[in-house]
């Protein structure tokens, strides 16, 4: 459920057989647009419901618990913290000149985190000239010609 609805579950006082909540994207307390429903509702959720707050994003998670446990009384706060990314990410340049879109996806970024400076010339070229690139730069495209498939891209 969204936060606005389990906010106004508190301010009806309908959350009694709640246990636990768990909060993905916790980040967004720190947005302009919904970050004060994230904090309000941290702060007016009973003490006896367990909290668990998830975010691939959140940089000052440190401080965002010791604010929380003084905000809810004293309350022992636990961060599980990895620097680890799970899914390696790959980076692309979509050039989208005509319809058959794996010809115009540009690898600029590798798995290794290694910056493709020749994928993103391939991507300038494309833009700029499409009939020059023809089949020189394959290796930096996706597709079946290229250095990965489009499936790769939502694959971990």
């Amino acid at each position: 459920m969204s936060t606005k609805i389990l906010l106004n579950m508190v301010h009806n006082a309908s959350i009694d057989d709640i246990e636990a909540v768990i909060m993905d994207e916790v980040h967004y307390v720190g947005g302009r647009e919904r970050g004060h429903v994230w904090e309000q509702l941290l702060l007016v959720l009973p003490q006896s419901v367990t909290l668990v707050l998830l975010s691939a994003t959140l940089p000052n998670v440190v401080e965002l618990a010791d604010w929380l446990g003084r905000a809810r009384g004293g309350s022992e706060i636990h961060v599980c913290q990895t620097l680890k990314r799970p899914v390696l990410l790959q980076h692309y340049l979509y050039m989208g000149r005509d319809r058959r879109s794996r010809n115009n996806l540009y690898l600029v970024v590798n798995k290794k985190s290694e910056y493709r400076h020749e994928g993103y010339e391939m991507a300038v070229v494309s833009w700029t000239n499409p009939m020059l690139v023809g089949d020189h730069g394959a290796e930096y495209r996706g597709g079946t010609n290229g250095a990965s498939q489009f499936s790769d891209l939502c694959s971990p």
